[in-house]
């Protein structure tokens, strides 16, 4: 068995294509037929061929590396942010791209010397970044994707339809009977993500479509549970107030902004003895599908973390000019205003009933 570690030349007489459509077809530097692609692909891996990927960004100019900036000491993982990262990076891999994380803290001049280094081919930005970022961008000209957040610059935005995810979760509960209904947020970051005032404003939306009072009772949570006086109420507060009212003027169904200020209300229902959903329905708004581990399964307006993943990394490859983005997986949504924005749709569980007994407005 020969160990001749095989060439371009090898899979272009396999192929019946010339070398120099080999490289093209791994460089990326010139538009290749997806079948053509596809047969040299397959050839090479049967060949056990390797491109020499410093090679490759020489020649092209292009280092096959997309950065992903973020501000806090390390990337959110929790949450949307994990489906969203990981297919960020499946993408980017099933087109022989690497996922570089660049965190912005500090000054500009530290971070933004890696872009200037042209270390990267283009960037996502998907977390709150210093407003020296603008100015980076603008000043490095770097092909750039905002995913999961809005920021005032003229970039393409790849978002959830969050005011009509509040909505959603609204309707459900109208239309099992529900005329109480609370609407229970955290008070730490989050309370600045764009998500914050959007689900709320579909909520008020869909009150106003009802004949409702637009403005639902906002239930502040803080972070750590704490039960402060005024209108920052702990998760625990909240709950011994449903079991301190069985009639239910107080409230017979919540709206929990998320997943983490859900399962604190469900905790504390379960320590105050209130009935999940026979005395309380909740509803939130998550990311991911499995709920193998919930008890009881919380019905959900899904937020299509993995689904923003994938459609932006798309985005920014075509704005790279990887031109079989959309030949391999599909069109891109349509962008309005510089904005795609996503659908989200209802999940539905064990945590939300109708009332059971007529409740007041």
């Amino acid at each position: 068995m020969s160990s001749r570690r095989s060439t371009i030349y090898d899979i272009a007489e396999q192929t019946g294509v010339t070398p120099i459509t080999v490289s093209r077809a791994f460089s990326g530097s010139a538009p290749v037929a997806i079948d053509t692609q596809r047969r040299i692909f397959n050839v090479a891996k049967r060949l056990g061929y390797r491109p020499n990927r410093r090679a490759q960004s020489f020649a092209s100019g292009r280092t096959r590396c997309i950065g992903l900036l973020y501000a806090q000491d390390s990337p959110f993982v929790n949450g949307v942010y994990g489906p969203l990262l990981r297919e960020i990076a499946a993408e980017l891999e099933a087109h022989d791209h690497n996922l570089v994380l660049i965190p912005a803290m500090g000054g500009v001049d530290g971070w933004g010397q890696k872009l200037l280094d042209d270390r990267v081919d283009g960037c996502i930005v998907m977390q709150p970044c210093p407003t020296e970022l603008g100015q980076a961008l603008e000043r490095y000209s770097l092909p750039t994707v905002v995913v999961n957040d809005r920021i005032d610059l003229d970039l393409p935005h790849v978002l959830n339809d969050e005011r009509a995810a509040g909505r959603l979760a609204a309707e459900h509960l109208i239309g099992l009977g529900h005329r109480s209904i609370w609407y229970a947020s955290r008070t730490d970051l989050h309370a600045t993500h764009y998500s914050f005032a959007e689900r709320f404003e579909g909520v008020r939306e869909a009150f106003q479509a009802a004949g409702l009072p637009d403005d639902p009772r906002m239930a502040m949570c803080r972070h750590g549970d704490g039960d402060d006086e005024g209108e920052i109420l702990g998760c625990g507060k909240i709950a011994d107030l449903i079991r301190q009212d069985p009639a239910g003027a107080s409230a017979s169904a919540l709206i929990a902004y998320d997943s983490i200020t859900a399962f604190r209300l469900l905790r504390h229902c379960y320590r105050s003895g209130v009935r999940v959903p026979d005395d309380l329905s909740i509803i939130t708004f998550d990311a991911e599908l499995d709920a193998e581990r919930e008890c009881p399964r919380v019905t959900k307006v899904y937020v299509p973390g993995a689904e923003m993943g994938q459609v932006a990394a798309k985005l920014l490859l075509k704005k790279i000019g990887i031109d079989d983005v959309e030949q391999m997986g599909g069109n891109l949504p349509e962008q309005v205003e510089g904005v795609i924005r996503l659908t989200p749709k209802i999940i539905h569980g064990d945590s939300v009933a109708a009332p059971r007994t007529p409740r007041s407005t």
